[in-house]
C-alpha cells in the first residue's frame, strides 16, 4: 500500500476517504494526533484572522476560554484598524467605530472617527506585536503542560 502510493499512478487511493475520531487516531498511531490541529483548521477553514474565531476554536477544542482584558481589547482592535486598512481604503469607517465602541478597556487606537485615517506609530507596531505574542503564550501555556 505504501508502494502505491509513493507511485505516480496510485489510482482511487489518493480519492478514498476515512472517517476517524481524535480518539482513532490516538489509539492507533501517536504521530498522527501532531497533525490534529492542521486538520481541523483546514476542515473548518479558520483562518484566525478575527477574535471571535480565534476564541471559539479555542474554546470548542481545547476548554480554554480566554479572558476579555485589556490584552485582547488592543488585539481586536489592531484586527479592525487591519480591515479598514484592507477593506475601507485606510480610513475609519462606521462599521469600525460601532465594532469598536464596546472593546474597552484598551490602549490602542481608543478616539478613532469616521473618514479619520488610520495610521499606526512604530511603538503601536510593537505594541500591537507583544501583546500578540503574549497573547498566544498564555493561551498556548496550559496546552504545553498537558501534553
Amino acid at each position: 500500500m505504501t508502494e502505491q502510493l509513493a507511485s505516480d499512478n496510485p489510482g482511487k487511493l489518493l480519492e478514498e476517504e476515512f472517517k476517524l475520531s481524535v480518539i482513532d487516531l490516538k489509539e492507533r498511531d501517536w504521530s498522527l494526533v501532531g497533525a490534529v490541529p492542521d486538520l481541523l483548521i483546514a476542515k473548518h477553514d479558520y483562518t484566525f484572522q478575527d477574535m471571535g474565531a480565534t476564541v471559539r476554536a479555542f474554546s470548542t477544542y481545547t476548554s480554554l476560554e480566554p479572558a476579555r482584558d485589556q490584552r485582547m481589547n488592543n488585539i481586536i482592535a489592531a484586527q479592525a484598524c487591519r480591515h479598514a486598512i484592507v477593506h475601507a481604503g485606510g480610513r475609519v469607517s462606521d462599521r469600525t467605530v460601532r465594532q469598536l465602541a464596546k472593546v474597552l478597556p484598551r490602549s490602542l487606537k481608543v478616539n478613532l472617527a469616521v473618514g479619520e485615517s488610520i495610521t499606526f506609530s512604530l511603538d503601536e507596531v510593537e505594541t500591537v506585536k507583544n501583546e500578540m505574542t503574549v497573547f498566544i503564550e498564555h493561551l498556548a501555556s496550559p496546552l504545553k503542560k498537558s501534553s
